[in-house]
């Protein structure tokens, strides 16, 4: 065990990034609106155009067509393992099961074109909503799905949604938070901001850590599963249009909607800015974090990918956090106790 902790207070002061553009569409910009990445497949996709599928960790790509070949407002989009989610706004929804592949029309809302924003999947669950619409669990990989009503019998405009393990968040624009800790069954409201309607945007969460942040506001971490929450300034003590954010292990990256891009390599505990388009402000749009790959967007703008060069928990061990735990009975939380890491 001290062994196991030595390793990983080492490992996390040799963080280092590169960052490279990347082209799935083209060397031209574009309204690039969501990304994921999960092991070695990354998807893409954009308003007023196509979808674009990496299986070699986003280095290439090509474009794939769940709703045929046309320009379609691709917002959405969620990976885990072999399962794949796809949404435009204004149109349908798709699922892919052999790790984006080939594709399926699925219909959460029924047969009917719907403004699909959020999803997320983990494990065999998945989380689908609607702006100005409702929200949608399924329990087997997107296969079948049912109505649910964090914020009661009406339509919101759900924004976001992030699940891990038992734990999801979801959040409205002009709304309020939500959590579940029984895998999307039952959701009670939570106030990082205070009792107060607020224009959720991003959030994600990993293990314990969850960062959730509001347009034109603040950025929220929190260190136990999203029930209780501090402020965090990765930009300074000044209100930003939060728009992305993606945590992987220690790693989490935010970025600001005509603003910066930020990194933490200490769970959101302390962040720096960092520049894959240069020293200018971009509209960030979306990121996705797996491994020692981040992948972030810009809206109107161009596609890049990062590279972490630190010796990562599985280079060093040979294991991810969820081995450790099978091999040692305890969970990262636990560590991070121990440690003294947060």
């Amino acid at each position: 065990m001290n062994k196991i902790i030595s390793i990983l207070l080492f490992a996390s002061s040799l963080f280092a990034q590169t960052w490279t553009e990347i082209q799935p569409a083209g060397d031209v910009d574009k309204a690039w609106q969501s990304v994921s990445i999960y092991d070695s497949i990354a998807i893409a996709g954009g308003s007023n155009g196509r979808l674009y599928r990496s299986n070699d960790y986003g280095a290439t790509w090509n474009e794939i067509q769940p709703a045929g070949d046309a320009d379609k407002a691709w917002q959405p989009v969620s990976i885990y393992d072999s399962i794949a989610i796809a949404g435009v706004s204004g149109g349908r929804l798709y699922r892919s099961n052999d790790y984006g592949a080939t594709w399926s029309e699925i219909q959460p809302a029924g047969d009917a074109d719907k403004y699909w924003r959020p999803v997320s999947i983990y494990d065999s669950i998945a989380i689908a909503g609607v702006s100005n619409g409702r929200l949608y669990r399924s329990n087997d990989y997107g296969a079948t799905w049912n109505e649910i009503q964090p914020a009661g019998d009406a339509d919101k405009n759900w924004w976001s949604v992030s699940i891990y393990d038992s734990i999801a968040i979801a959040g409205v624009s002009n709304g309020r938070l939500y959590r579940s800790n029984d895998y999307g069954a039952t959701w009670s409201e939570i106030q990082p901001a205070g009792d107060a309607d607020k224009a959720w945007r991003p959030v994600s969460i990993y293990d314990s850590i969850a960062i959730a942040g509001v347009s034109n506001g603040r950025l929220y971490r929190s260190n136990d599963y999203g029930a209780t929450w501090n402020e965090i300034q990765p930009a300074g003590d000044a209100n930003k249009t939060w728009q992305p954010v993606s945590i992987y292990d220690s790693i989490a990256i935010a970025g600001v909607f005509g603003g910066r891009l930020y990194r933490s390599s200490d769970y959101g505990a302390t962040w720096s800015e960092i520049q894959p388009a240069g020293d200018v402000d971009k509209y960030w749009q979306s990121v996705s974090i797996y491994d020692s790959i981040a992948i972030a967007e810009v809206w109107g703008g161009r596609l890049y990918r990062g590279v972490f060069t630190t010796t990562s928990i599985k280079k060093v061990l040979g294991v991810s956090y969820s081995n450790i735990k099978k091999i040692n009975g305890v969970s990262k939380s636990s560590i991070k106790k121990v440690s003294g890491v947060d």
